[in-house]
């Protein structure tokens, strides 16, 4: 028996208390930064913000390939547009 389903995070939203405990992956939550920093950043400097997104989709592809198992199985690969 297989069962495939999608996890998602609760939605960081501007009513999201600051002391709010994010229920991520220790890895994910260490790219998040890079993430913001891109999108902060592409309205004053292209070039700085697509140097942040380059190496957060770099760290993103190396977290996803290692949750693939021993015998293949992909877990989670993409986090597609749930923040955007």
């Amino acid at each position: 028996v297989v069962v495939s389903y999608e996890s998602y995070p609760e939605r960081i939203t501007k009513e999201t208390l600051d002391d709010t405990k994010i229920d991520l992956q220790i890895d994910m939550l260490n790219i998040l930064p890079l993430y913001i920093a891109s999108e902060l950043y592409k309205d004053d400097d292209i070039s700085m913000s697509t140097a942040y997104r380059n190496q957060f989709e770099a760290e993103l592809d190396y977290i996803s390939s290692q949750m693939v198992d021993s015998l293949g199985v992909e877990h989670s690969r993409d986090v597609g547009d749930y923040y955007g």
